[in-house]
């Protein structure tokens, strides 16, 4: 999606679907540069035995975990924004005493 207009006009959910979207597409162009690579791979890169390097593919590029990433990205709070960090557990202590007070 290239048309600005669009996607300042897009509401959170639709953008989020969007993103995920994309970063699918990312994935399922990674897995096919991957199997490219895992082609010449098998060719060109043999142990001193002439066996190769990689048993399979799954040991040349783990799809399921390029999918996770995805669906459940995982960063060190130290590489997050702070000043959203700082927001998000002021709104998660909000949330926590009114579910106390209003049990």
């Amino acid at each position: 999606m290239k048309d600005l207009n669009r996607i300042e006009q897009m509401t959170l959910r639709e953008y989020c679907w969007q993103m995920l979207a994309y970063n699918l597409r990312e994935v399922d162009e990674m897995l096919k540069r991957k199997d490219l690579a895992w082609s010449f791979a098998i060719v060109q890169n043999v142990d001193e035995h002439g066996d190769p390097q990689f048993k399979n593919f799954d040991e040349f590029f783990d799809y399921q975990k390029a999918l996770k990433a995805v669906y459940d990205p995982q960063k060190p709070e130290s590489e997050m924004n702070q000043d959203l960090v700082n927001i998000a557990k002021r709104h998660e202590e909000y949330l926590r005493r009114k579910e106390v007070k209003h049990g």
